[in-house]
């Protein structure tokens, strides 16, 4: 067997340093960083593992933890420390000798032999859309997760504390089982249908608390939700059920009235002076995601939302590794170092996370209201100046999205919706703009024409007589290279 031997101190932090500080590649013993990473069975890491991997298999041995982020990872070797990982799917049939930490899509732990040591030895902290504890599969330490829905069919000897839509058990509980449930009649497969073109074909079953014939609580259950849950099983300890209704507010009361026109007044006029000082400053800035919004929908809403839920995981890992980072300089005796470095890291940081999210919860709901007023006046087809028709799609899209969302229970499904719209839209453009300046696609000519149907400051005209330049951002879109002899894309979208 081989075993990998750990490297100086002071090289591991400079290699470390680099990793943080640049964008080279960084090959190491402990640090592993490509689209596929294997340890194999036979290999020992001695120390501490960091990885950074689309593929990622662990068969072999880590005698630290494991860090980083794995987006499919299977783990079927073992792990003498904690596993620290975000991604999109976590196959656990392996070993865990302290604690599992995973932010991702799916988990799976999948023990194949229920006699040996268990599968996670500590604490399980993760938040997931599914996660499932298999029939042999042992958590011996509590389990503390937020999800859409857990099934357990192993055995959990800590307390579960859950909060989400569905928990079901059917296997044993040793501990009090804390739980907050959602109701039984909504169902997830909107969110399942939003997966599908990414590869996720995970099945989501209806909210609620279930103990299944086979299920067994051995100690208090104390569980919330609109509705009480379906017993099947055992539970020796009393039970608690705490009943949530949900609180519809109705529009015929005075003081309801008047606190939705406040909301709306409020959404309207953020959203419309945010998009006219976008306007003024950046005119051109729209222009492309608009044009994404209308020709790619559903990757925008797609890309939107995975990116959203990703963003929460990855700025945590960022303040980890900063943290890390400060860690290791103040162990080696470089506290001037540390702090410099610390409060560098901490503004970067910040800075990152405060302008996605900025882009996420205002521009992205801007640049969508945007896009349905300039929808709704060219179905119209209203005859104004350029500069009326660009206030006009502006005022009326965001006045539009105020009174949707501020409707009461299902105000918050619009403005997700929307958000996740105009963020994947623009995330979008960005990715084409990174890849043209990586030469991965022909870089778009430095002038050219411009197409006044999408201008976010010129109105829609008719047609010239002479045949129209197409436009490069229009060529571009998907389809555009198998279409029909003598079809002119200009006067189609102008049309």
């Amino acid at each position: 067997m081989r075993v990998l031997r750990p490297l100086p101190r002071g090289r591991w932090l400079l290699m470390f340093i680099v990793l943080m500080l640049s964008s080279a590649v960084v090959s190491a013993r402990q640090i592993m960083q490509d689209s596929q990473c294997i340890l194999p069975a036979d290999e020992i890491v001695e120390g501490t593992l960091i990885v950074f991997c689309d593929t990622l298999e662990i068969a072999g041995r880590v005698t630290g933890d494991v860090f980083g982020v794995g987006l499919r990872t299977t783990l079927s070797g073992k792990v003498d420390g904690s596993v620290y990982l975000a991604g999109f799917t976590l196959q656990h049939t392996g070993v865990i000798q302290r604690a599992l930490h995973y932010v991702g899509i799916q988990l799976v732990i999948d023990h194949d032999d229920s006699s040996a040591q268990p599968s996670v030895s500590g604490n399980a902290v993760v938040g997931v859309l599914r996660a499932d504890l298999a029939r042999l599969s042992r958590v011996a330490g509590s389990l503390f997760t937020a999800a859409y829905q857990w099934t357990i069919a192993g055995t959990v000897d800590g307390e579960i504390n859950f909060w989400g839509s569905r928990l079901e058990i059917n296997g044993i509980v040793r501990s009090p089982v804390y739980a907050s449930v959602g109701d039984p009649a909504s169902d997830g497969s909107q969110i399942r249908s939003v997966l599908l073109p990414f590869g996720f074909d995970i099945q989501l079953e209806p909210p609620g608390l279930v103990i299944g014939r086979t299920g067994l609580v051995v100690s208090r259950l104390e569980y919330s939700g609109p509705v009480e849950g379906t017993f099947e099983g055992t539970t020796l300890g009393p039970v608690e059920f705490r009943r949530l209704a949900p609180v519809v507010p109705v529009l015929d009361e005075p003081d309801t009235v008047v606190t939705y026109g406040r909301e709306v007044l409020r959404e309207f006029s953020v959203l419309l002076v945010l998009g006219m000082i976008g306007w003024v400053l950046i005119p051109q800035f729209w222009m492309r995601p608009m044009i994404t919004l209308r020709t790619r929908p559903i990757h925008s809403v797609s890309f939107g939302l995975l990116t959203f839920i990703l963003s929460f995981p990855l700025v945590f890992i960022l303040l980890l590794l900063a943290g890390l980072l400060i860690t290791v300089l103040l162990i080696i005796g470089l506290d001037g170092v540390a702090g410099a470095l610390g409060l560098m890291l901490l503004i970067l940081n910040l800075s990152i996370a405060g302008s996605f999210y900025f882009t996420a919860i205002y521009i992205s709901r801007v640049l969508t209201s945007w896009a349905i007023g300039r929808f709704l006046l060219r179905s119209v087809r209203a005859d104004m100046s350029p500069r009326g028709y660009t206030l006009a799609s502006l005022a009326l899209g965001t006045l539009l999205i105020s009174v949707t969302v501020s409707l009461p229970a299902v105000g918050w499904i619009i403005n997700a919706l929307a958000l996740f719209f105009g963020l994947g839209a623009v995330l979008i453009v960005l990715l084409d703009h990174f890849q043209r300046w990586r030469g991965i696609t022909p870089p778009v000519p430095a002038t050219f024409p411009t197409v006044s149907v999408y201008g976010p400051t010129e109105a829609p005209v008719e047609a010239e007589p002479s045949a129209p330049t197409p436009s490069p951002y229009l060529l571009e879109a998907p389809g555009m290279d198998n279409l029909p002899p003598g079809f002119d894309p200009e006067s189609f979208f102008r049309d």
